[in-house]
């Protein structure tokens, strides 16, 4: 069983696209993906799990997440005790917009492995938009079992601010961005100038708004000058 299981399928990304998009970085990343995947399916049996596995997440990155699912589900069929086939999976299925398959394969992964950070989030994520309460008691689980998690406090930050909580959200933006300082080149940074100006920080908003327009982001013209004239007012 592979000890990490989600090394060829990254933690799922927030539902915003970022607006930096760093050539360098992103093909640095697929160059990664490609090796460990290439890697997999060099030094495994092809009809392994590990070599079901692999094939499943080079179909999962190309987005075709039905072959992505079908060989997820032949490496647990080798496997039945593979939490990150199960996972990865899930994954696929959240991907496919089957929420349901993907809570059990969650549930699944959580029970074969109750330490799972990655599948706490995934579920998390899966809840976000339909059960406010349960992606909150998800994301906190897959944080108090990996600290510097920053892609759980990105997405638990975007939960709060979803439900107008504001100075949490501005927590979990901080500390996301401190463990991983590429949150602040992405829509993260709007979501934390937003979050500041109603928490009446108003020059901590109008630093935010600035950023993220100097990104390549398009704040709103209209907030965008009432952001700027309360950093000079004060109210």
């Amino acid at each position: 069983m592979m000890a990490k299981s989600l090394s060829a399928i990254p933690r799922p990304r927030r539902r915003h696209a970022p607006h930096w998009q760093t050539a360098y970085w992103a093909a640095a990343l697929l160059i990664l993906i490609a090796i460990v995947i290439a890697g997999l399916v060099y030094f495994s049996p092809p009809d392994s799990a590990q070599a079901c596995y692999a094939r499943g997440a080079a179909y999962y990155h190309k987005g075709n997440y039905d072959r992505a699912v079908a060989e997820f589900t032949r490496a647990i069929a080798l496997e039945p005790g593979y939490a990150g086939a199960y996972l990865s999976r899930g994954l696929a299925y959240k991907d496919k917009g089957d929420y349901n398959r993907a809570i059990e394969d969650c549930n699944m992964a959580i029970a074969l492995k109750p330490d799972y950070a990655d599948a706490y989030y995934v579920r998390g994520d899966t809840y976000y938009d339909d059960d406010y309460e349960s992606a909150i008691a998800d994301y906190d689980r897959a944080i108090a079992l990996d600290p510097d998690f920053a892609d759980a406090y990105a997405k638990r930050g975007e939960t709060f601010f979803d439900h107008a909580d504001y100075g949490r959200a501005v927590a979990d933006f901080d500390t996301a961005i401190s463990l991983q300082p590429a949150y602040a080149d992405t829509y993260t940074i709007r979501e934390r100038g937003v979050s500041r100006y109603f928490l009446k920080d108003y020059r901590g908003a109008w630093a935010d708004m600035k950023h993220y327009q100097d990104i390549g982001g398009a704040p709103e013209p209209v907030f965008l000058r009432e952001v700027e004239r309360a950093s000079r007012t004060g109210q």
